[in-house]
Formats: structure tokens, C-alpha cells, sequence
């Protein structure tokens, strides 16, 4: 069994999106592109949402693969302009955020082992009680870890975060959690 699904040049919210699927026998892999998307716009397709979009453009491109209905591996490299964002609880809230970040997530038995970087080049971030601002220096953030849901636990093996020549910080931890 093969099967394949390409759409190309899709118009959404004021951008445009690609996807391109494949399927062989019981092994599978999809890749999404989104160009421009107007975060202001896309609001509309997260109602009701714990958020607001205010303004800014979106570029992401997902990749993923697997088996079944199991995701295997993913990509996900996300590119953010000028986004402005806040919680409704205003716990979290951007203001012009531009930044480029990479995900990386390979599924091994249920256990989530990740990697990812961030680079933020502008704009100002706040999440409860911190506050950033990219105000000339670029902040970077690098982190690996382990994700386990069914135990409901996230072990982040080395964590990085470096602004500019200023400020260089580093660590682990383990964070256990439960659903609300």
C-alpha cells in the first residue's frame, strides 16, 4: 500500500501553506511549511483559546514520521516576527517577539528524548514573575532532555542560556507535574 497527499500554496491568514504526506505500508511522514501567516488571523481558528494573538507573523516548517497512529520522530523549526501574544491569565505575554527556534523529538518506547534552540532577536518577553528584553544582544537558549507523559515527568538533562557577552547561565532538573 502507497498513498501520497501533496497540497501546495494554500492561501491562510494572509500567508501560504504547503504539505506534502506519504504513506508505505504502515510507516508514514508528513511535511508542513507555512509561509507569512498572520498571527492576528489565525487567532480565529483557536476559539475558545487561554490566548490572544495580536499581531506578528508565523514561518514553521513541521516534519514528522512514524508508525501507525505513532508519531516516531519530529522537527518542528519555527521562525517568529514581530509576535505579540498574551495568556489570558497574563502569566505569559510577548511583545514583538522576533526569534528562531529548532524542536527535536524522537519517541522511544514513550519516552520523549528532545532537543532544542532558540535564538531571540528582538522584542520582549515576560513570563511570570521574568522579564526579557532583546535590547541590542541576542539571547540564546539550548536544552535536551527526557519527556515521559505516562509518569507525568520531564527530566531536562543540560539547559543552556547565554545574552549577549553578558550573561551565561546553565543546569539540569527534573520537573513533575500533574495534570489539571
Amino acid at each position: 500500500k502507497h498513498s501520497t497527499l501533496k497540497l501546495t500554496d494554500l492561501k491562510l491568514a494572509d500567508g501560504t501553506v504547503s504539505i506534502d504526506a506519504e504513506e508505505r505500508g504502515n510507516q508514514w511522514q508528513i511535511q508542513i511549511n507555512a509561509k507569512a501567516v498572520d498571527s492576528a488571523l489565525i487567532q480565529k481558528l483557536f476559539q475558545p483559546a487561554n490566548f490572544e494573538l495580536k499581531g506578528g507573523r508565523i514561518n514553521f516548517e513541521l516534519n514528522a514520521s512514524g508508525s501507525h497512529a505513532l508519531i516516531e520522530d519530529f522537527t518542528l523549526t519555527t521562525e517568529l516576527n514581530g509576535l505579540t501574544v498574551q495568556t489570558r491569565d497574563g502569566r505569559f505575554a510577548t511583545e514583538k517577539v522576533t526569534l528562531e527556534s529548532k524542536l527535536e523529538a524522537q519517541n522511544n518506547k514513550d519516552l520523549w528524548q528532545w532537543q532544542s534552540h532558540s535564538l531571540f532577536k528582538g522584542g520582549a518577553l515576560y513570563i511570570e514573575p521574568l522579564y526579557l528584553e532583546a535590547d541590542g544582544q541576542s539571547m540564546i537558549l539550548d536544552a535536551q532532555g527526557n519527556w515521559n507523559g505516562m509518569n507525568k515527568r520531564a527530566e531536562i538533562q543540560s539547559v543552556s542560556y547565554k545574552q549577549g557577552t553578558a550573561l551565561a547561565l546553565s543546569g539540569s532538573a527534573i520537573v513533575q507535574y500533574e495534570k489539571k
